[in-house]
């Protein structure tokens, strides 16, 4: 179905013939004309801002989107800023990895995005992560867990993790206090996440600075793990609450209407 956006206005004369139909298209003289019919469709339809994603091909026009939007009240959140998120979440499992040596953690770090040496062959490590967290959790043989599969590739993931699981782990003391293991954690975010998120590391390192006289004390360590989590929820709440604004090779939240 073909629909215009006409001096702000949408022509829409079929809709009511197709309201069974899940994916309508749109088509607008400009590409103001066709945010601003978005922000009205919102607007007439009564959707609620948390329901609706915007998926954008060209990130040029976000800007247009946000001035718009904030005209007519739509309140928008940038979903892109979610590399944000990403990167407190990388700097927590990396915390959790190196603190309390945890596998899962590792694997976490892993789908994170972490870079590690062309030796480890993270793809393979990602392919079998469920069965490689199984196989630790478990006390079964490998070929207990893996007779109906490949047992070849299983070992090669498994070698592959329990070499990188040693070497990251061969970079700092098993008796490092909370301080080292956290300022560990930082430097390997540093080096080892190529996307992280600037503005998030100096608020960590603002906060740590704030609770560092203390931190080898477990209730201020958990403190410093409160504060992350409350962060990161806090920017989810964020995007919550209004209308997500991506591109195409960004993540997309699953919502109502896209």
């Amino acid at each position: 179905m073909n629909q215009l956006v006409k001096a702000g206005k949408i022509v829409d004369p079929l809709v009511h013939n197709y309201t069974d139909i899940q994916t309508r298209y749109y088509q607008g003289l400009s590409t103001n004309k066709e945010i601003e019919g978005i922000a009205l469709q919102i607007i007439n339809n009564k959707l609620k801002a948390e329901d609706i994603n915007i998926v954008v091909c060209d990130e040029a026009v976000i800007d247009n989107i946000l001035h718009i939007f904030s005209c007519y009240h739509i309140p928008c959140n940038l979903g892109m800023q979610s590399n944000s998120r990403c990167t407190l979440n990388a700097f927590r499992h990396a915390l959790t990895f190196f603190k309390s040596r945890d596998i899962h953690a590792l694997l976490d770090l892993l789908n994170d995005g972490i870079a590690v040496d062309n030796q480890f062959n993270t793809s393979l490590i990602l392919s079998y992560q469920d069965y490689i967290y199984q196989y630790h959790q478990s006390r079964l043989q490998k070929h207990e867990l893996f007779r109906h599969h490949d047992v070849d590739c299983y070992n090669q993931a498994l070698d592959s993790f329990d070499a990188l699981y040693d070497s990251l782990l061969s970079q700092i003391d098993d008796k490092a206090d909370n301080a080292s293991i956290i300022n560990h954690a930082f430097q390997f975010i540093l080096t080892s996440y190529p996307d992280y998120d600037t503005r998030v590391m100096e608020s960590i390192s603002n906060l740590y600075t704030v609770v560092m006289d203390n931190i080898n004390q477990d209730e201020t360590y958990l403190f410093l793990i409160y504060q992350l989590k409350s962060r990161q929820s806090y920017q989810q709440l964020g995007c919550l609450n209004s209308v997500v604004i991506t591109s195409i090779n960004k993540p997309v939240y699953q919502r109502k209407y896209s």
